[in-house]
């Protein structure tokens, strides 16, 4: 089963501490699984991500992939990535107050970070700081850009995303 949670530009307020999704985040299963967020960032930025060192982000859109297998599942990491007050503890964590979050998808039952990874290395997307969420893989970058979210989007959706059901 796959899970799309759509925000639209209004919709996902940056605030810290504040958000207003969480009639959407009912819908997120307490079930195991992978997920991708989407994000866009109008200003670009520079951030100290943990033992990666200062980071360039460009403004555009960008991709992250991640699982969820430990307790709670999608529900709490996904709610956790809504949050933007809290204990850094993922690379996303360093960046996350950065950049509006507008879209989640989600792939209940199944570890897909690694494969969406690799493909969307293959798909041509830049990688803007390498090992990003992905010091525990092999994979080069859980964390991909786009100029523009369309493009972004687009790319996520030539994923078959059902494959992973």
């Amino acid at each position: 089963m796959v899970i799309i949670l759509s925000m639209k530009p209004g919709t996902a307020i940056r605030t810290a501490g504040h958000y207003c999704l969480n009639n959407l985040l009912e819908g997120i299963s307490q079930q195991k699984g992978s997920y991708l967020l989407l994000f866009e960032v109008r200003e670009q930025f520079a951030v100290k991500v943990g033992r990666l060192g200062r980071c360039q982000f460009k403004s555009g859109a960008y991709v992250y992939s991640g699982s969820a297998f430990g307790p709670g599942g999608l529900k709490a990491r996904v709610t956790r990535h809504v949050r933007l007050r809290k204990k850094r503890h993922w690379h996303i964590d360093y960046v996350r107050s950065r950049m509006t979050l507008r879209q989640v998808l989600c792939a209940v039952g199944t570890r897909e970070e690694c494969d969406w990874s690799k493909r969307f290395e293959e798909s041509g997307l830049q990688m803007p700081v390498a090992k990003f969420g992905s010091s525990d893989c092999q994979c080069h970058s859980h964390f991909f850009y786009s100029p523009d979210l369309q493009s972004l989007m687009a790319t996520v959706r030539s994923l078959d995303m059902q494959k992973a059901s």
